[in-house]
């Protein structure tokens, strides 16, 4: 399985894609692996997303499918830059995935809480494996759409 790593840096995410059997390569053709920065401020929405949506849309136009990966406290909180963000992608990665499975491609994210970088790499290792698109899944993590306490 072959993957390239996009958005913020994350060494244990890295080597433990490599574990579970992810190549890491630089080619656009691979699916793009994007790690999401998490945002405190209004203000860094908009470049955050904006980031993720032009890799996502190249991995897209050379034929690569499309994990996306989240922090999920947006989606146990009612701070608006957070919130915005987790619910935010969710749509974004709903919207892409139904463009690019016109092509035949997959678009998925994942949510996550507290889960090892051992566990999000089996995700994503599945992901790729998986006839699925369009899915969020949730590690360690509350569900979307619940609200919080």
């Amino acid at each position: 399985m072959r993957v390239r790593r996009q958005g913020r840096a994350d060494g244990a995410l890295d080597d433990a894609l490599a574990a579970a059997g992810c190549e890491l390569v630089d080619d656009a053709t691979a699916t793009l692996v994007y790690v999401v920065d998490d945002i405190d401020a209004l203000d860094a929405f908009t470049p955050t997303v904006a980031g993720w949506a032009s890799a996502a849309r190249e991995a897209v136009a050379a034929g690569a499918d499309v994990v996306t990966i989240v922090g999920a406290r947006g989606f146990d909180t009612d701070e608006p830059a957070p919130a915005m963000l987790a619910h935010g992608m969710v749509a974004a990665t709903r919207a892409l995935a139904f463009e690019r499975d016109r092509k035949g491609g997959r678009v998925n994210l994942v949510a996550v809480g507290d889960a090892a970088p051992s566990e999000v790499a089996a995700t994503v290792a599945w992901l790729l494996a998986a006839p699925v698109t369009a899915e969020t899944v949730h590690l360690g993590a509350a569900r979307h759409g619940r609200l919080p306490v």
